[in-house]
């Protein structure tokens, strides 16, 4: 029979010689998988020379969930090493200085004097627009110039790496540098990730959600919702990767039971291309949610109010000095984005399939132009999912939008105790103002509800509305959750691919860091007033927020928390 004790070695890997065979062991642990209880194994962690470290190591362990076993014994076959995306992952532990953030205790007030003149940087004419500087956060030369140098002197490579074994790499991911910034989801551990049933949990309570329309009735194939996922088909692909456009359909119950590929294929469960058709859906969905976080909130809902507060507003200002906390570190993010996620050979660029020119660039004048400002009690009714059962955004996070509009309409009736002292205010009608003429479909008119209104829903969309798009831990930890570069010849097969895994785990490790502000700590040290009864009611608010998604978690399907306000972000700060 097989040995019930399993060997650990940790060793050190140099940078210039990865999987040196002569690199020092310098921990090991002994494990006896006969003590496993509940899914997990501990064992102690000894140093080199055996004595107990008092550090324990823990392994969670799980049943394989592919029908076909055939999916994990297939060889990987390199094509030629992409040095671009080696070094980016060799570089993370330099970019994790840069990027995460810390704790509550970073949170300021603003110290910066209102300046109409703002210096600003204009890309891809103006539909992108931010400030040169962050109000409390200085840019690291490596963002200034590091990374757009090395955009610049690394060769533009279509070299391609598929991955067929799945169990190494998925070891590698969480032992290696791929994985090393890589939390576990916020929700827990996704059971069977690749699953018919996981594509509910993907399109209903995670990054696929904005995507999801219901019909008013079941149609004659008995679907009830859509994905339409069609737009990618109209941008120019690079030589010979896959068209990702796609449909994907739900039944009432919100099990998925067809795509329709760009072609008018059709795919259904047991079909022999169905778990390649599941990829592509995948990969869709979340490179037009990456788009959409890039471009959406943070481009939009968080860069533009983010200016308004500081080009009219003083520091002394009441209203900017409690916004300060929801815009923390917002146009320092906006600024790292031009060489590492916007610019032509930059990271996200270089990952995808399309090309630059009427591909990639196109997605930004797409999602940026369609812009829109929208309640989202609306944006859900226009989806048909008003009271939906099965979709997280008409339950837990209308929850949480109810609490953070009534926080914000209490901030201003306690600033403002009548309409006409707003009226007055001649600084806060030019920062309204500004959001009417910047974020298209704000109203134009200057009024208590107006104002009301569109901050209410703002700091919705930077708190729980971001979080949620941000949420992609899973997809970083799965390497066959996605795979961006699916070659054409490889039709129907379901591969990895070692480019979309640097892009996806460097991008989800930086942005989703252990620790970070959260709308449930305190920050009453930063607000305008201590003793603000406005923020009084929002944590007694938040709390029973936090115990309805609790009590719902308990019963549903899938555990989601990514509006729960014990994870929910103070603001969109990576």
């Amino acid at each position: 029979g097989l040995s019930s004790l399993l060997k650990c070695e940790i060793r050190r890997e140099r940078f210039l010689l990865p999987g040196d065979k002569s690199a020092k062991t310098l921990y090991t642990a002994n494990i006896d998988l006969r003590t496993e209880r509940n899914g997990e194994i501990w064992g102690d962690i000894f140093d080199r020379k055996g004595r107990k470290t008092g550090a324990l190591i823990k392994l969670d362990m799980s049943d394989n969930e592919w029908v076909d076993a055939s999916f994990d014994n297939q060889v990987d076959i390199p094509d030629k090493k992409d040095w671009y995306f080696t070094l980016l992952i060799k570089s993370l532990d330099q970019l994790s200085t840069i990027f995460f953030p810390g704790g509550i205790e970073l949170l300021k007030k603003p110290t910066e004097a209102a300046n109409p003149n703002l210096k600003t940087v204009k890309l891809l004419g103006e539909l992108i627009e931010y400030p040169t500087t962050d109000e409390l956060f200085k840019a690291h030369w490596m963002v200034r110039y590091g990374q757009g140098f090395f955009n610049r002197l690394l060769r533009f490579s279509d070299s391609n790496n598929p991955i067929g074994n799945r169990v190494k790499a998925r070891n590698e991911l969480r032992t290696k540098d791929l994985g090393k910034y890589v939390v576990e989801p916020i929700e827990g551990r996704w059971v069977a990730p690749l699953s018919d049933d996981s594509m509910h949990r993907v399109f209903f309570s995670s990054n696929g959600m904005s995507h999801i329309k219901k019909f008013k009735e079941v149609d004659e194939n008995g679907n009830m919702y859509i994905a339409d996922l069609s737009y990618l088909s109209t941008l120019k692909y690079r030589k010979n990767y896959e068209n990702l456009a796609c449909k994907v359909f739900f039944n009432a119950d919100a099990n998925i039971t067809m795509i329709i590929d760009h072609d008018g294929s059709e795919y259904r469960p047991g079909d022999r291309l169905w778990e390649w058709a599941k990829q592509k859906a995948r990969t869709n969905m979340f490179i037009i949610n990456a788009m959409n976080h890039l471009c959406v909130a943070h481009l939009r809902w968080a860069n533009i109010p983010g200016m308004a507060l500081r080009k009219f507003l003083e520091p002394t200002h009441p209203f900017r000095v409690v916004m300060m906390s929801h815009f923390f570190r917002t146009h320092l993010t906006s600024f790292q984005t031009k060489h590492f996620l916007i610019a032509e050979r930059g990271p996200l660029h270089r990952s995808l399939p399309f090309e630059y020119k009427k591909g990639y660039e196109s997605i930004f004048e797409k999602v940026l132009g369609d812009f829109r400002f929208i309640e989202y009690t609306k944006e859900l009714e226009n989806a048909g999912l008003k009271d939906d059962e099965y979709h997280i955004g008409a339950t837990d996070a209308l929850a949480l939008r109810a609490v953070m509009m009534n926080y914000v309409s209490n901030l201003i009736d306690e600033m403002y105790p009548t309409k006409e002292a707003l009226q007055e205010d001649a600084a806060m009608r030019k920062t309204y103002y500004y959001l009417s003429e910047k974020l298209k479909g704000v109203p134009t008119e200057y009024n208590m509800q107006n104002v009301k209104t569109v901050w209410g829903e703002i700091i919705f969309r930077v708190t729980g509305g971001h979080t949620n798009m941000g949420n992609v831990a899973i997809y970083a930890l799965e390497p066959f959750m996605l795979n961006f570069r699916m070659n054409k010849w490889d039709k129907g097969k379901v591969l990895g691919n070692r480019e979309t895994l640097a892009i996806v785990t460097v991008v989800g490790g930086l942005t989703q860091p252990n620790e970070y502000p959260t709308i449930q700590d305190d920050w009453r040290h930063v607000l305008h007033e201590p003793t603000s009864p406005s923020y009084e009611t929002l944590k007694t608010e938040l709390r029973s927020v936090a115990e309805e998604i609790d009590a719902r978690n308990k019963v549903r399907r899938f555990v989601n928390v990514d509006y729960h306000p014990d994870y929910v972000m103070i603001s969109t700060f990576s």
